[in-house]
């Protein structure tokens, strides 16, 4: 979520570093990990790969564990164990009034277990989530580019087939597609992170993207560990990206072959006409295949905020990301990413339908002026704001901490991350 100020604070507030709370501990039965919020993903894999187990958290290492969580948590392992926040069993909080509590499903603080799990940080400051731990003797994980020759067509056909069918057959499979375009390129490149939650890579639901789509290199292959993973994904990341300025945005639609091609084609349209010469631009617009047995799972472990209906599935979730380098560009890339999303919405509604476009956006992949709340069920904001003025009557995670989104402002008019 690269949000100016989300994770800063001005002359109005205090700033909370959770950095130096690191600790990772295994439970005796080593059914959970305790994680404190100063870690990210890869030092939770680290710890637990002698132990062959795994915790359903971040796709790669280097992403921070407590937004990660508060907002949901998009996993590898979500297809079959629903969202990261699913799977907590615990959280450790500092309440506004200063008590230190455990917070879980079966104690006092059952509503406040509800709303951490996905409502954001205007509740409580979490100092360790007890995360649940699951075997992993194996993993099958990488990313294959793909060749020159792949056209959209081809590459869209494959995630969508994957979101009506494949994927729905199989829950131990997942993917993340992605349609990138960098410093040099005349065309989209198409990339896919493959993940199987078993010893082999050959699927029956990843078969289109190992053995149809023509492949010009990959790094899939059966690892000792999920760590192993991170990694290599990390690497990359960090030297890709290290230095440059980011933005994202998230489009919710049901899964609908057009509608993947009509963003597709008018984001990457837009980028060729306008945005080519920015220095140090690049784009990657990801279509993750939502699948209701996500949602599903997600329900059996005793509901969330999100209150999204596995009924109304599958989804496919587009997450658009850029990265320029210039501070003074910063106005003119706001200002694309607003009105190409514009464009997207009008056509999408024209051509595909009124009802194409899913109310639900994901909050770690939202743009700062994105109604994130306003896609929860109504009355699940209520109860967030219920036991936000139960916990924090004075408002100190709200007015002192303003960053990220807010449940307050939730359908007050006045909504901006």
């Amino acid at each position: 979520m690269p949000i100016n100020d989300s994770a800063n604070i001005d002359s109005s507030g205090v700033l909370i570093s959770s950095s130096g709370l690191s600790q990772l501990k295994l439970s005796d039965d080593k059914s959970t990990i305790e994680v404190g919020p100063g870690n990210r993903w890869s030092a939770v894999y680290k710890a637990l790969e002698p132990h062959q187990l795994t915790v359903v958290g971040g796709r790669m290492g280097v992403v921070g564990v407590p937004g990660f969580l508060l907002g949901g948590g998009i996993s590898f392992f979500s297809n079959e164990l629903g969202w990261s926040s699913s799977n907590i069993a615990q959280f450790d909080c500092v309440l506004a009034n200063g008590d230190i509590v455990s917070v879980t499903a079966d104690n006092d603080y059952a509503d406040l277990f509800w709303a951490l799990r996905g409502g954001g940080n205007s509740f409580a400051l979490v100092t360790g989530f007890h995360l649940k731990t699951y075997p992993l003797p194996a993993v099958a994980v990488g990313e294959t580019a793909y060749s020159d020759s792949l056209t959209s067509e081809q590459f869209l056909d494959a995630v969508y087939d994957f979101a009506i069918d494949g994927g729905a057959k199989d829950p131990l499979a997942a993917i993340t597609p992605i349609a990138r375009w960098g410093h040099g390129q005349t065309t989209p490149s198409y990339h896919a992170m493959l993940f199987y939650r078993g010893n082999t890579t050959t699927p029956t639901a990843l078969h289109n993207f190992t053995s149809v789509l023509p492949v010009n290199s990959s790094t899939f292959s059966v690892r000792p560990s999920f760590y192993n993973w991170t990694l290599d994904s990390d690497r990359g990341f960090k030297e890709a990206t290290h230095g440059l300025r980011n933005a994202f945005h998230i489009v919710a639609i049901r899964a609908d072959r057009s509608a993947m091609q009509l963003i597709h084609d008018t984001w990457f349209d837009a980028v060729a006409r306008e945005l080519t010469d920015v220095q140090g631009f690049f784009t990657g617009v990801a279509f993750m295949p939502m699948l209701p047995s996500y949602f599903a799972a997600s329900m059996k472990n005793g509901g969330d905020p999100m209150g999204v209906d596995p009924n109304e599935g599958p989804f496919v979730w587009v997450e658009e990301s850029f990265m320029w380098k210039n501070p003074a560009d910063d106005a003119r890339m706001a200002d694309f990413l607003d009105v190409v999303n514009a464009n997207i919405t009008a056509a999408l509604k024209e051509q595909v339908g009124d009802d194409v476009e899913h109310k639900y956006l994901y909050l770690n992949d939202a743009d700062s002026n994105q109604p994130v709340f306003e896609g929860y069920p109504k009355g699940n904001v209520m109860l967030m704001k219920m036991v936000r003025e139960k916990y924090d009557p004075e408002r100190v995670f709200t007015d002192l901490m303003p960053g990220g989104w807010k449940v307050d402002r939730a359908f007050s008019g006045k909504y901006e991350a």
